[in-house]
């Protein structure tokens, strides 16, 4: 709770005008006055918003282990056949490069001497 500057006591928030006011001597005192506290409510209910999103991750994990499970595998697999086109089509160049040397050597051996 905040506490008015001029005697000490509680603070009403009036949110319509963004100003509290102390129900025992009047004064009226701006938000920003008392910055610190209203920065760490903020905080807190960030922070318990962030615990709030984990804890709803978590129970989608749960209820969905063997959905999210296929997918990896799915990934997993996808990666692999990336692979296998990969190593496939360096293999190919280097057997295309070695026919070409090989081609080269015979037609002109004098270069290869």
């Amino acid at each position: 709770m905040l506490k008015c500057s001029n005697c000490g006591a509680d603070l009403k928030i009036d949110d319509s005008r963004m100003l509290k006011y102390c129900p025992y001597c009047g004064r009226e005192v701006e938000m920003d006055e008392q910055v610190p506290d209203t920065v760490m409510g903020v905080m807190r209910s960030f922070g318990k918003s962030l615990l709030s999103q984990r804890a709803e991750q978590k129970r989608y994990e749960r209820e969905h282990a063997s959905e999210i499970a296929e997918e990896k595998r799915k990934t997993a697999r996808e990666e692999r056949k990336h692979m296998v086109k990969m190593l496939s089509i360096m293999m190919g160049g280097m057997m295309a490069l070695a026919l070409v040397m090989f081609v080269a050597m015979r037609l002109f051996p004098g270069l290869f001497a």
